[in-house]
């Protein structure tokens, strides 16, 4: 691999892991705060709402005292009861008028007596209708106070409120308050912090047991008493409001089937369940803002980073590999090259040391041949010099047979000779 790709690969190791374990940090941490706002807003919210309608029931339950409370009005319908005159029940009317004249919010006043039936009313057509078996008549005579909510047949929302009426301590029937129930409504209608799919709902439990929403929603305006969701939905915050719970849960399913965040609150007083819920994609959406935000950082300075490693890799292998390309040059014979001496730094030094040793073994070359051209000379020399001893040589080896045959001619005929 070249020196290259090893530096670009280096570089990038060394630039982007550190910045990919930096951005999944700051995500994960900033996810973390994000959350933690979101949740604490919920239950800021919940718990703002849940003073509220504290605050409205004690309210509509001083409305009710103020009635309960009349002794000419209990006095009456102790008598009624006696004798059912007409005296008591006009006495008891025009008490209810008076009432019912001094605010704007009631609409109806209904006393009812022992057994049930209506002793006196704002609404004439209900005198002597049976309401033995409402909740509010029974309530009453156990000594209760309730609140309970229904539909009129133009479909608004009304408030009933019951209590007993009580005289030297013996409950002698009970009054009914009717009315819009417009200071609810304008509770749950407030959706503020709550942005485009927050709610706050009210439940109480049916029949059945199941939860039924007591007001129109958002995204449903018939729910009002006729949406339920079963017990067994835990997943349902609602379920887990009326059960007594106060949590915040980020996994739930609202009555869409849309995931939510919700925070829950228990109403003792009236039995009702609060939830303040928002839409998880719409809650989170800035986790996912941010995700995308940190996610185009990173290809941006991913890209600004490889494009510097290319750069800085380019101006430290550039050179090396200009003295490389050299060094193989001169190694094949061309002791001609010489290396850039003007790149700064190391590389610089590393070129100017190249080219001494270039001319280091330039020299060297040049005196070795100098010194070839003289031994060949002296080689020269001493081989003419050994050929003229080798000819003078052969020469007298030459006379010397000569001379030894001459002498063994004598010697072979110095007999005859003799």
């Amino acid at each position: 691999m070249k020196i290259s790709r090893k530096l670009l690969i280096a570089f990038l190791l060394i630039s982007l892991v550190p910045l990919l374990a930096t951005s999944l940090i700051s995500y994960y941490v900033l996810r973390v705060n994000i959350e933690n706002d979101i949740t604490s807003q919920l239950e800021a919210v919940a718990e703002v709402q849940h003073t509220r309608l504290e605050t409205i029931i004690d309210r509509d339950y001083e409305r009710l005292a103020l009635i309960t409370s009349r002794t000419q009005l209990r006095q009456s319908l102790a008598g009624y009861n006696q004798n059912h005159d007409p005296e008591s029940q006009a006495k008891m009317t025009a008490i209810l008028n008076d009432a019912a004249a001094s605010t704007d919010v009631l609409e109806n006043i209904t006393v009812l007596d022992m057994k049930g039936r209506v002793a006196a009313s704002t609404d004439p057509s209900l005198a002597g209708n049976d309401e033995s078996d409402s909740e509010g008549y029974k309530a009453g005579m156990s000594g209760e106070e309730t609140i309970s909510l229904s539909r009129s047949e133009d479909g608004t929302l009304m408030q009933n409120l019951s209590g007993p009426l009580v005289l030297d301590g013996q409950t002698i029937g009970a009054a009914r308050i009717e009315s819009e129930a417009a200071d609810l409504l304008s509770m749950v209608s407030d959706y503020t912090g709550l942005g485009k799919t927050g709610e706050t709902l009210l439940g109480q439990r049916d029949e059945r047991g199941d939860a039924q929403f007591i007001h129109p929603l958002r995204f449903d305006k018939d729910a009002a008493l006729s949406l339920t969701i079963e017990k067994e939905r835990l997943d349902v915050p609602m379920n887990r409001a009326l059960s007594g719970e106060s949590v915040v849960t980020t996994d739930s399913i609202d009555y869409r089937g849309k995931q939510i965040i919700a925070a829950t609150r228990f109403i003792e007083d009236t039995g009702w369940g609060l939830v303040v819920k928002q839409d998880t994609a719409e809650a989170f959406s800035a986790v996912g803002t941010l995700r995308n935000i940190i996610g185009l950082l990173f290809i941006l300075t991913s890209i600004l980073v490889v494009a510097v490693s290319i750069f800085v890799s380019g101006t430290i292998t550039k050179p090396v590999s200009n003295l490389t390309e050299i060094a193989e040059e001169i190694s094949a014979g061309d002791l001609s090259k010489k290396a850039d001496e003007n790149v700064s730094g190391e590389i610089g030094t590393l070129g100017r040391a190249f080219n001494r040793m270039t001319g280091r073994l330039v020299e060297a070359r040049e005196t070795l041949e100098e010194r070839v051209m003289e031994r060949t000379e002296e080689l020269e020399v001493t081989s003419q010099s050994l050929a003229e001893e080798i000819e003078e040589r052969r020469q007298y080896e030459e006379a010397l047979e000569q001379s030894e045959d001459r002498y063994r001619d004598l010697f072979e005929n110095a007999s005859d000779l003799i």
